[in-house]
């Protein structure tokens, strides 16, 4: 999602980071192999996730203020495309899952979509 947004809105300065809670360092180095996604480890110093409020799969959409306009939870909206008709062996983007004719979960637009309203802000 990260790379559609840079490219479809280069203008917006959108980027996606993640927060990994305290304790949940198990199967970091393997999601760092399999992605680009920035992740940082809470630690109890700064404790993000306590301050926040934050529960698992959590994604937080901030304005241009660095203020939260949304939360957005993966657990019960989730991206991935085997949630929708579009099973995760037929594809894993959008693209390609609709070219084999089946359908794509809305809940990726419905996030992509949030963050670019967001920037907007």
């Amino acid at each position: 999602m990260q790379t559609e947004l840079s490219s479809e809105y280069p203008n917006l300065d959108i980027s996606i980071l993640a927060i990994n809670q305290i304790g949940a360092e198990a199967g970091i180095v393997q999601a760092s192999q399999v992605g680009t996604l920035p992740i940082m480890n809470d630690d109890s110093s700064t404790d993000i996730w306590n301050n926040w409020g934050g529960i698992w799969r959590d994604v937080y959409v901030l304005n241009r203020q660095n203020q939260v306009v949304d939360v957005y939870n993966l657990t019960s909206h989730n991206l991935a495309p085997n949630y929708g008709t579009c099973s995760i062996a037929t594809s894993t983007d959008q693209e390609s899952c609709e070219t084999v004719g089946a359908i794509w979960t809305s809940n990726y637009d419905q996030l992509k979509q949030l963050f670019v309203t967001a920037a907007l802000q």
